[in-house]
């Protein structure tokens, strides 16, 4: 008996250590990796952009909303601080998800990027995700006349700690105002999204 305690008690010893090592709480983004090419212009690595140094976004806590089998729903999110703006609405139609569930989205505080969760949720159909964002500094993007060309909604892969492109439409872009407006992002899992190039 004294055996079985003394194993039980290791066992929970090493499981608190274990999860005492973990980076990132609940709730939390993932961190992109350090030190990636900021341009898919540099060799096919993808970086969202990043936000004004200003953004208060680190203060914002996650929001909740419940999405139903039968009638879908939506998540929505707004944020603005002096000229910087951001919204994001994801919506689902009927028969997105199997049973009636809680989703949480958590805006980024330092790219134009957002978490959606619980983590790795796939849908029946996909979401449609609307992002807009005002007040960005696109100055140092290179061409910027062809930059609604090359915008990209992104998929952040953790198995290989990448960015990676995925499909949407109706990209509007005004640098002058710093605005990136995505219509139409398909969202066929959760995970975390951004935008950039």
């Amino acid at each position: 008996m004294r055996n079985t305690l003394t194993v039980f008690a290791v066992a929970a010893l090493l499981l608190g250590l274990v999860s005492c090592t973990i980076d990132n709480p609940v709730g939390a983004p993932l961190a992109p990796p350090q030190g990636v090419v900021s341009s898919s212009d540099a060799g096919g690595v993808y970086h969202p952009f990043q936000l004004p140094a200003t953004s208060g976004l680190h203060k914002t806590v996650p929001v909740t909303a419940t999405i139903t089998a039968a009638g879908g729903g939506q998540i929505a999110f707004e944020h603005s601080e002096g000229a910087f703006s951001v919204k994001i609405v994801l919506t689902f139609g009927p028969g997105a998800v199997s049973k009636d569930m809680d989703l949480t989205m958590l805006a980024d505080d330092q790219t134009l990027a957002a978490t959606f969760g619980p983590d790795g949720t796939k849908f029946g159909t996909p979401g449609s995700l609307y992002f807009e964002a005002h007040g960005l500094d696109l100055s140092s993007v290179s061409n910027p006349a062809d930059l609604v060309k090359r915008l990209h909604l992104l998929y952040f892969n953790q198995t290989t700690g990448l960015w990676e492109p995925i499909s949407a439409s109706g990209f509007s872009v005004d640098v002058a105002t710093g605005t990136v407006i995505c219509q139409k992002g398909v969202i066929e899992h959760f995970s975390r999204y951004g935008f950039g190039l």
